[in-house]
Formats: C-alpha cells, sequence, structure tokens
C-alpha cells in the first residue's frame, strides 16, 4: 500500500501546483510554455493515479502487471475503470491527455496561434489546444483522483 500511497500524495502535490499555475500565473502571463507544462503535469497526475490502482489491484492479486506499460494501461481499463466507476467522459479525457502528451513530445512544431497552442506531430496531425481545455481537463483529473482516493478509502486500502 506505500506504492500507492506515495503515488497519489504525489498526484495532490503537482494537480495543486498546476491548478495555482492555471488558475493565477497563466491569465497573468500568457505564455505558451504555461500550457505545454499543463500537458506534462496532466500526464504525470493520470500516470500517478494508474499505478496507484495497478498497484493496489495486484497486491490484492485481482490483476498481474506486466512490464509492458501497453497492456497495464489496457488492464486499467478493462478490469480497474469499471470498478473504480470511471465513466466514459472520465476514461476519453484520460486517453486525450496521454494522446497531448505524447504529441508534445513527439512533436516538430509547436507555435501559439491567437489563444490556441497548435501541436504538429511528426506525421502532421494537428493537435490544438487552448486555456479553456486544459482547465477542463484539470477538472476531470481532479475528479478521477477524487475517486480513486474514495474507493481505496472505502476498501481501507488508503489512509490519508
Amino acid at each position: 500500500m506505500e506504492n500507492s500511497m506515495s503515488f497519489l500524495h504525489k498526484a495532490e502535490k503537482t494537480i495543486y501546483s498546476l491548478e495555482k499555475l492555471m488558475y493565477l500565473s497563466y491569465p497573468l502571463l500568457k505564455e505558451k510554455t504555461i500550457i505545454l507544462k499543463a500537458i506534462r503535469d496532466l500526464k504525470k497526475i493520470i500516470g500517478f493515479c494508474i499505478r496507484a490502482v495497478l498497484y493496489t489491484e495486484a497486491s490484492l492479486n485481482q490483476i498481474r502487471l506486466s512490464n509492458n506499460p501497453r497492456k497495464n494501461l489496457q488492464r486499467f481499463f478493462n478490469y480497474c475503470a469499471p470498478k473504480y466507476q470511471l465513466n466514459s467522459l472520465e476514461k476519453t479525457s484520460i486517453i486525450e491527455i496521454l494522446e497531448l502528451n505524447k504529441g508534445h513530445r513527439e512533436s516538430v512544431m509547436e507555435f501559439k496561434r491567437k489563444e490556441e497552442i497548435v501541436i504538429l506531430s511528426k506525421h502532421l496531425k494537428c493537435h490544438k489546444i487552448n486555456e479553456k481545455k486544459i482547465k477542463e481537463l484539470i477538472k476531470i483529473t481532479r475528479i478521477i483522483l477524487e475517486k480513486i482516493k474514495q474507493k481505496l478509502r472505502k476498501n481501507n486500502h488508503l489512509k490519508i
């Protein structure tokens, strides 16, 4: 359980700093680097949440973890997401965050156009992201984190 608690604690700290960054700093500075950092931080938070759930379920012998991250992600969506009552919007948002981060990492070019950040991937796939979308993803990520914490508390696997 130590792993789950530490992952959720890291997710809490990261989402707290991300909310301060997006709600306080970004409106003043309007820097594209803040949006790009938000994408990276959202991916970190989702990663911490998924790892906390997977490690908890593996320690209870409910699932077997693999060395392949894609298989573990599939196990999370197929087995854990329904158990932790994640709805389709939340699952879609997780996938969107992971795709945005992948697009950002593999980006050929990123630029600001009006109020949007445009990310062009290697295959010239275009992702457009703005402040409103990032704030929406932060809210959904906060809900996911709370659902996971609530489920772990309910089953006495977490004492925060």
